[in-house]
């Protein structure tokens, strides 16, 4: 559950191979991410896009900002997009392991969203965990990343922009 506003437009650089990314906007159209023809797929924990294979068996339709994405390029890319700024979101969290964003345009302080219901956060490269919060490199959630989340039950996290 997203509200927003302003519309606003944002370049984001792609690598070769897979990218765990997410879209700080609302409304954005997947057919212009996919009208990259570097991007061979698009895929999240429920729905995926390939390319190379029918549109009769991709499933993903759209793009929310609730979401993190994995995107797969040929090379590296530049890839612009165009949505509504987005000022609130409640993410709807699963106990055990959730793929989540940051779903702002700017750094989210990780103390300021921190709950007795998160074990654990990580990206590829940091992590932040309860039982061991001294040994933790993740601080802050980055723009335009995707990450893990371990939640100790079913909860919803509010996060404002």
């Amino acid at each position: 559950t997203t509200k927003n506003f302003i519309i606003k437009k944002f370049k984001i650089i792609l690598k070769k191979k897979l990218n765990l990314d997410l879209f700080p906007l609302a409304n954005i159209k997947l057919e212009d991410i996919i009208a990259n023809k570097d991007i061979i797929k698009i895929m999240n924990v429920e729905y995926s896009y390939n390319r190379n294979i029918s549109s009769n068996f991709n499933s993903l339709t759209e793009i929310s900002s609730d979401s993190s994405y994995w995107i797969n390029c040929h090379q590296e890319t530049e890839l612009l997009i165009s949505g509504k700024i987005i000022y609130q979101t409640v993410l709807h969290l699963k106990k055990g392991w959730n793929m989540i964003p940051c779903p702002f345009a700017k750094k989210i302080y990780l103390p300021d969203i921190l709950t007795p219901d998160i074990m654990e956060i990580k990206d590829i490269y940091h992590t932040y965990n309860y039982t061991i919060p001294e040994f933790s490199t993740l601080i802050y959630l980055e723009p335009f990343q995707g990450y893990y989340l371990n939640a100790r039950r079913d909860f919803n996290l509010t996060l404002l922009n």
